[in-house]
């Protein structure tokens, strides 16, 4: 991140101006960085700004921006949720075609679309979604360990995991959109997954007990 921040500094001094590809890259890893570390603000800022330079371009708004989980995200946590699920859309088209319903990447994509479909009141179709994307992102056959996991693999089924939280604590009084599921169980199924996974350091199994709020779950 501190590396790309100063070469996006240097090709700005050395004449780069809002058009140039090189500068927008170096912008989107120094934005991507700090989403990572936590300073949501800055990746905000930047997002906001990378956007604005590359609106007269949209083929390279479209190959840096318009498919990046990570500016969809900042697009999320800032409301503006439709712009967001656009993103998010375009990546799982991508991912299914080049990939495949099995890959990862594909149940990555899916999660998001699922996160954003929660916020709109797509209820239904964001649970068939989470449903169809967990088992594959938490099979223990696509896991890798907490020291070699990349920290944005690692964000990224964070942010899924707790907007599936969300969703479940949602619709636990709702049977008519819960179906056959059983909400305390399947939250206990991710909580219990996680917990020994790649996700482990970063989301508490805590967080089950207190957004679905059963007392089942009291040894997690």
């Amino acid at each position: 991140g501190q590396v790309a921040a100063v070469a996006a500094d240097i090709l700005r001094r050395i004449g780069h101006g809002a058009s140039s590809f090189r500068l927008a890259k170096a912008e989107l890893v120094t934005a991507r960085a700090a989403a990572l570390t936590g300073n949501n603000r800055e990746a905000q800022r930047i997002f906001r700004q990378l956007a604005g330079d590359l609106r007269g371009d949209p083929t390279t708004y479209d190959m840096l921006l318009g498919r990046n989980l990570a500016y969809g995200t900042a697009l999320f946590a800032t409301g503006q949720t439709d712009e967001a699920l656009a993103v998010f859309q375009r990546r799982l088209d991508k991912t299914l075609k080049n990939y495949g319903a099995k890959s990862y990447l594909t149940a990555e994509a899916q999660g998001y679309v699922a996160a954003a479909l929660t916020r709109t009141g797509q209820t239904a179709r964001a649970l068939a979604l989470f449903r169809a994307a967990m088992p594959i992102l938490l099979s223990p056959s696509r896991a890798v360990d907490d020291e070699n996991a990349g920290l944005g693999r690692r964000h990224r089924l964070k942010f899924i995991v707790e907007n599936y939280l969300r969703l479940l604590s949602e619709i636990r009084d709702m049977p008519q959109l819960a179906g056959n599921l059983d909400v305390a169980a399947e939250a206990f199924h991710i909580a219990d997954a996680v917990r020994g996974g790649s996700v482990q350091r970063a989301l508490a199994a805590s967080t089950a007990r207190a957004r679905v709020g059963n007392a089942d779950l009291p040894n997690l």
